[in-house]
């Protein structure tokens, strides 16, 4: 320790050389919390903008700084990366969405012995500079409670995140008249389709829908470029037990014999970390609570009025075919199953979610035709609140006695979890 304290402490741009050093150490750092390694090496390599990472290090050598030629051993005792993305935010003055430069903080991690020392608080200083010489407009970060006020004196300024939460059981009736004589729509399994991240095409499709629904929201990362859905979003959709599904309308031109598929939805949705439960309903039986939390769902815009409706449908699907820990729970005893739904605040306002009955389709079972139906329950609007998230205004010239809230509505705010860093 004595040997180390007498080598002086240097920040710099992290030498390409030294990235196999920097996951080492970020893993060192962050395992008890039971992050793997490849995490980091994923986050850096499915990120279009990598490079801004910065760095404390001590030099054996004593040099100047550290650079790309420098060749003698660093060891690296904190860091700091910059992500760089667009986001849509509120223009307050035009009431209007529009789309500004931001800086995500991630990766700030200091060595344990080295903590106290203003190691984070410099880089973070370093960090800010780099943005303002690069005309960001915000900086966004994600806090644990404990470091919110560490962040908050560095000027970072918490907006919060609302959720909503509701209950959804799913019941199956057999349907005495024929499916032609129902006014239900049936939805066949070619309706529903995995989401595509080879065919440029098909993912064009997704950024399309994805940017036009997201525009009204604050805070929801711009999607805009194509090696970010390759890389970044196909692994989140499947990270955390999460599934996903597209939900597709079928169009066929009897003349030519071709059908044409047009992505109407998508949701992508997983396992809440909350508990499970088991309670008793009205008639003294017993049933169990699976709590799920939606990472995403994007709708389009000319089917805006019946997301919920879509919601559902995409949902049931995913339980039925996808998430097969559940299916014999679903087929043996379907009546005795709910799902606790959380998702943004914002994103149930623009669902309308409302308690009731959804006639959400029929299916066929051993050439019995079923209708499925959803009963909506427990609604509650603001559920729970996310106070992690917190956002700085770089300093430009036209930012005089503007706030982050002038920029981020906490009515608005949404940030998927699949664009989480």
């Amino acid at each position: 320790m004595m040997e180390q304290q007498e080598h002086m402490i240097k920040e710099e741009i992290l030498p390409l050389e030294k990235l196999s050093e920097w996951f080492d150490f970020l893993y060192e750092v962050f395992k008890e919390k039971g992050t793997s390694k490849q995490y980091f090496i994923n986050h850096h390599e499915n990120d279009p903008n990598p490079n801004s990472i910065f760095i404390a290090g001590i030099d054996i050598n004593n040099d100047d700084k550290i650079d790309n030629q420098h060749n003698s051993e660093i060891n690296i005792i904190g860091t700091v990366k910059v992500f760089h993305r667009n986001i849509f935010v509120n223009n307050k003055e035009k009431n209007i969405i529009t789309i500004v430069m931001c800086g995500g903080i991630g990766e700030v991690s200091t060595k344990k012995e080295f903590r106290g020392k203003g190691i984070a608080s410099n880089l973070l200083k370093k960090s800010i500079q780099y943005m303002k010489e690069n005309n960001f407009k915000l900086s966004a970060l994600h806090a644990s409670k404990l470091y919110s006020n560490f962040y908050s004196n560095l000027g970072w300024k918490t907006i919060l995140a609302y959720h909503s939460c509701f209950t959804l059981q799913f019941l199956k009736n057999n349907l005495e008249n024929n499916l032609e004589n129902n006014n239900l729509k049936q939805l066949k399994e070619e309706n529903f389709k995995d989401l595509d991240f080879e065919n440029e095409n098909k993912i064009k499709e997704m950024m399309d829908l994805y940017d036009l629904f997201c525009k009204q929201f604050n805070g929801t990362i711009v999607r805009d470029n194509i090696n970010y859905w390759k890389k970044w979003i196909k692994l989140e959709f499947t990270t955390h037990d999460c599934q996903s599904i597209g939900l597709y309308e079928i169009l066929e031109n009897n003349k030519q014999q071709e059908k044409k598929e047009n992505l109407i939805c998508y949701l992508v949705i997983g396992p809440n970390n909350s508990n499970n439960t088991i309670i008793e309903n009205e008639n003294n039986e017993f049933c169990k609570i699976k709590n799920f939390k939606v990472k995403e769902f994007i709708v389009k815009m000319e089917r805006i009025d019946d997301a919920f409706d879509l919601f559902c449908k995409c949902f049931y699907y995913l339980l039925r075919y996808k998430f097969n820990n559940l299916i014999t729970t679903i087929d043996n005893n379907f009546e005795n199953l709910k799902f606790n739904i959380s998702l943004p605040y914002p994103l149930f306002k623009v669902m309308d979610i409302k308690e009731g009955i959804i006639n959400c389709y029929t299916e066929n079972d051993n050439n019995q035709s079923n209708k499925v139906q959803c009963i909506v329950s427990d609604i509650k609007e603001k559920d729970n609140v996310d106070e992690g998230w917190m956002y700085q205004l770089i300093e430009t010239n036209d930012t005089n006695n503007i706030d982050c809230k002038d920029f981020i509505s906490e009515e608005k705010h949404v940030i998927w979890r699949t664009d989480h860093y």
